[in-house]
């Protein structure tokens, strides 16, 4: 008999404690090609980037079109998510990074990143069919935070 992960309620007491990242791929369908494409690679899949503080629940996006998730348009866009903004008062290195267990969350080079600034990250385990967390994409649409399921051994 197989028992599902027990789910855990984090929340943060303070603004910056912990944000939440994920890339999903867009909904919108159509965009003008970039002139940086390499037709060689194949098309780019437009994503959607966010973050979402935690604990006031502001968000920060951007749509981004990349050859898959990778360290390096995660960085990217951390970077900017980071950086102060006059149209959004997230900004500044949050204390912890919750995101999915994919190949950003275990690539080198952002773990190395994450721990040359400080932040603590931790991911989640998926818990639905298609790898996604429980009310994931609807979350994020709102820029909400959620439940959320802490990896299990």
């Amino acid at each position: 008999m197989t028992r599902a992960p027990v789910a855990v309620r984090f929340e943060a007491k303070h603004t910056n404690e912990c944000w939440q990242f994920d890339m999903s791929p867009s909904d919108l369908k159509h965009v003008d090609q970039p002139e940086w494409i390499d037709p060689a690679r194949g098309k780019p899949t437009l994503m959607l980037f966010s973050v979402v503080d935690d604990r006031s629940g502001i968000a920060y996006q951007e749509y981004r079109c990349v050859y898959g998730e990778d360290a390096e348009s995660a960085l990217r866009f951390l970077f900017n998510a980071m950086a102060p903004k006059d149209d959004n008062p997230l900004q500044g290195i949050p204390g912890m990074l919750y995101l999915d267990n994919g190949p950003v969350a275990r690539s080198l080079v952002f773990q190395t990143m994450m721990e040359r600034l400080g932040v603590d990250w931790r991911t989640h385990m998926p818990a639905g069919k298609d790898g996604k967390l429980w009310g994931d994409k609807s979350l994020w649409e709102a820029g909400l935070s959620g439940p959320i399921r802490d990896e299990v051994g």
